[in-house]
C-alpha cells in the first residue's frame, strides 16, 4: 500500500489527475476487480495520496524493527533509529486478521523495547514503525512480521513486570474450554484478590490484569484453576513480589 500511495502521488503530481479519480476496475465495467477485500481499500488510498502531495514524500529517517517470541509466546519487540531527519515522534503499530491498533508511542529518535502482552490469538502478526515530523508528516520507517504459535498445552506465563509496584499482567494459554478462576494469595494462603471467575474459550492467549496499589510490599501468589466441567483440568500457581 505504501507503494501504491507513493506512486499514485506521483502520478497525481505529473499528469494533474486528482487524487478523488481514483477508482476501481468494477466502477467502470462488469467485474469483481480489485475484489472485495481491496475495494473498501481505496477510500483510504484516496486520502493517503491526497495527504501526501500535501506533506511531501522526504524521508524523514531510517530505523529497524526487530520481534520475537519467547519460551510463553510473548512478543518482544525492539527497534533503533539509524537516521534523523526531523523526526519528532514515533509510533508502533499491530495488525492481526486486518485490525490494526497502536501499542507503543514514543518522542523523539529513541531506541527502546517493549514487551507486547496484547497478542491474544495464535497466527501472523504485523508490526509497523512510523515516524512523524513537527509538522505532523508521517512516515513508515520499518516493519516486522512474526507468527505466533500454538500451544500443545496450558500455560500460565510468569507476570510481567517482576518484581512490580502497583500493576502486572499475567497471561495464560488455555489449551481446553473452560471456566477460569484467577486468584492473589498472601503466603499465608489467605486470598486477597479474585481476579478472573468467567467462561473462556480454548485455543486463545489470555490476560489479566492485578493492581497491587492498596497491598504491602512482600511475597504474594498467583493461582489459575481451569474447570472442564468434569472437574478441574488445570491447577497451576505463580509467585510475585510487589516492591513499594
Amino acid at each position: 500500500m505504501a507503494t501504491y500511495i507513493n506512486l499514485f502521488a506521483f502520478l497525481s503530481e505529473r499528469y494533474g489527475v486528482e487524487p478523488e479519480r481514483i477508482r476501481g476496475h468494477r466502477d467502470f465495467s462488469s467485474t469483481a476487480c480489485p475484489g472485495d477485500n481491496n475495494y473498501p481499500l481505496l477510500g483510504g488510498l484516496r486520502s493517503d495520496v491526497a495527504q501526501l502531495l500535501v506533506t511531501g514524500n522526504a524521508p524523514l529517517g531510517e530505523a529497524t524493527l526487530a520481534a520475537a517470541t519467547d519460551t510463553e509466546g510473548v512478543v518482544h519487540l525492539s527497534w533503533g533509529f539509524l537516521l534523523d531527519l526531523g523526526i519528532a515522534s514515533y509510533r508502533i503499530e499491530r495488525t492481526i486478521n486486518g485490525h490494526t491498533e497502536v501499542v507503543f508511542e514514543g518522542t523523539g529518535a529513541e531506541s527502546a523495547a517493549f514487551v507486547d502482552a496484547g497478542v491474544s490469538q495464535p497466527g501472523t502478526v504485523l508490526y509497523e514503525l512510523y515516524a512523524a515530523n513537527e509538522a505532523g508528516r508521517a512516515q513508515r520507517l520499518a516493519t516486522a512480521e512474526i507468527d505466533i504459535p500454538e500451544s500443545d498445552r496450558f500455560v500460565l506465563a510468569g507476570n510481567f513486570p517482576n518484581p512490580f509496584s502497583d500493576q502486572t499482567t499475567i497471561r495464560y494459554f488455555l489449551k481446553q474450554t473452560g471456566i477460569v478462576t484467577i486468584k492473589v494469595y498472601d503466603t499465608t494462603g489467605r486470598e486477597v484478590r479474585t481476579l478472573l471467575n468467567q467462561f473462556q474459550k480454548r485455543d486463545r492467549w489470555y490476560t489479566a490484569r492485578f493492581d497491587a496499589g492498596d497491598l504491602p510490599s512482600g511475597p504474594y501468589f498467583y493461582r489459575i484453576l481451569v474447570d472442564g466441567f468434569a472437574g478441574i483440568i488445570y491447577d497451576r500457581a505463580h509467585l510475585m513480589v510487589v516492591v513499594r
